[in-house]
């Protein structure tokens, strides 16, 4: 019996393949001021466009990224925010 594994695109995947072509999309996230506020803005203007997906993943998705380019950093503290072009890239890896 073979088994076929599906490869799904998340609403998480979309809004970053979004966020690359779009770039007033990309300048409203250099707005941010903390990885949460990142976060919550991605959510709001990722509905907006219809993705839905959560702060918790969209954060998560984010600290990932910093740890793979060998960064960190705390939820509350401040960042820079050219650091918002790499908030979803670890959803792009699958």
């Amino acid at each position: 019996m073979k088994t076929t594994t599906t490869k799904t695109t998340t609403d998480l995947q979309q809004f970053y393949a979004q966020y690359l072509k779009d770039p007033m999309l990309q300048e409203q996230l250099k707005a941010a001021t903390t990885p949460e506020n990142l976060c919550e803005m991605a959510v709001e203007l990722g509905k907006k466009q219809g993705y839905f997906f959560t702060k918790e993943e969209a954060l998560a998705a984010f600290q990932i990224e910093l740890a793979f380019t060998g960064g960190s950093i705390e939820v509350g503290e401040s960042f820079d925010p050219s650091h918002a072009d790499v908030a979803f890239r670890p959803a792009m890896r699958k």
